[in-house]
């Protein structure tokens, strides 16, 4: 087995959540086998292969062949977030925001979200457009945090039935939970020309390369 299909297994069962011994796994297999996916990861992450680089991060987070540590996963999200890596931009922007594994830090989130946000990822979308709503790190503005919300909301219907999006279902379901309220609330706050200017510019979305 090459190092490139072995860390392809190793993802997947990080995102699907069925690796032995992490979180989400099922405990049935020798959880020995976790910490010979990790060593593999790290070697790779450490020459510098940004998916290795991600993966090890959800093993450090999750506890998947290494004990718990959200501090190292937020610090190794870090270098492929720097260089574009919208999943990684993702996960550093809810480190910051939530304040698990780095001081909480709002407008740091909302600079991660928004990078993320731009190149596609729906729950950078959803977590901006919160942000946006609630003037929380970035200036209050209803018009922004409901274009971001109305392009979140089509992108998550699409990831809660891909499964390479299943690792992160309970924060897929509870955002389209949350997204009708908070689109609610951003429309009750705009008048007509400006719904009306969302809802193009919603319509004309495209992730940035």
């Amino acid at each position: 087995m090459t190092r490139a299909v072995r860390l392809l297994g190793i993802a997947a069962c990080l995102v699907l959540g069925a690796c032995a011994g992490g979180a989400g796994g099922s405990g049935a297999a020798d959880p020995s086998l976790d910490r010979q996916d990790f060593e593999v990861t790290k070697t790779a992450a450490t020459g510098g292969d940004a998916n290795a680089q991600i993966a090890l991060a959800d093993m450090h987070r999750l506890g998947v062949g290494t004990p718990r540590d959200v501090g190292q996963a937020a610090a190794l999200y870090r270098k492929p977030a720097e260089q574009g890596n919208p999943l990684a931009q993702y996960n550093l922007g809810e480190a910051y925001r939530s304040g698990y594994g780095l001081p909480q830090n709002l407008s740091e989130a909302a600079n991660w979200f928004a990078k993320a946000a731009a190149r596609g990822n729906p729950l950078a979308q959803y977590r901006l457009g919160v942000l946006l709503l609630k003037g929380q790190g970035v200036a209050l503005d209803p018009a922004e945090a409901l274009l971001w919300l109305t392009v979140a909301e089509p992108r998550l219907r699409a990831a809660e039935t891909n499964p390479s999006w299943s690792g992160y279902a309970p924060e897929v379901k509870d955002a389209l939970a949350r997204l009708p309220s908070l689109r609610a609330q951003a429309t009750k706050r705009l008048r007509a020309p400006e719904l009306e200017r969302v809802r193009r510019d919603a319509a004309a979305w495209k992730p940035s390369s």
